[in-house]
């Protein structure tokens, strides 16, 4: 699914002059230590970065309180047990979000990490996130996304890498809290 999310964000801006340097990469070994994301942050060493996985949702048990669904948007990860998303580059995400119409569910992993754990200690530090896509039997045989929560997430990486610039990133800085 993410690699999948990174090749189509590619080629849906194959004709865009884009204000940034974009990379895009795919990373391995990331349930062993997040090698593959130390490993590309240091060679990169990018000013913003987005860990994309999927989290895994337990919708199917008719509790309320359930964290997040399929079918309700990509998931912004607020915190893992191995980082903390950057505050002012998740009220950017907001912000293209609700001008765009485009579907986000919030949440927080009380198990595991992603690669953002390494992400954002490369170089002088990288503001990140971990963008994930609702998956009901993650790590199975049987996992299940729902395309609207890939849709939504592809059509926030196309507006973000469009736009994303010098100045956005300046006042994400600005706006952490």
């Amino acid at each position: 699914v993410g690699a999948s999310l990174v090749v189509e964000s590619a080629l849906n801006l194959k004709d865009e002059i884009c204000p940034a340097h974009i990379y895009f990469a795919g990373t391995v070994q990331e349930e062993v230590g997040c090698r593959g994301a130390k490993t590309v942050g240091q060679m990169i060493e990018p000013d913003i970065s987005i860990a994309i996985d999927v989290y895994p949702c337990n919708d199917t048990t008719n509790d309320p309180e359930t964290d997040f669904k399929l079918g309700q948007g990509f998931a912004l990860g607020l915190m893992d047990t191995t980082s903390i998303a950057h505050t002012g580059l998740l009220q950017y995400v907001r912000e293209i979000c609700e001008k765009h119409n485009i579907a986000y569910q919030e949440t927080i992993l009380t198990r595991g990490g992603t690669d953002s754990s390494e992400l954002h200690k490369v170089g002088k530090g990288s503001i990140n996130f971990s963008l994930a896509i609702p998956n009901r039997f993650v790590h199975t045989q049987r996992s299940i996304i729902n395309r609207k929560d890939y849709d939504n997430a592809l059509a926030f990486l196309t507006e973000f890498l469009k736009i994303v610039d010098e100045q956005a990133f300046e006042q994400m800085k600005k706006d952490k809290i």
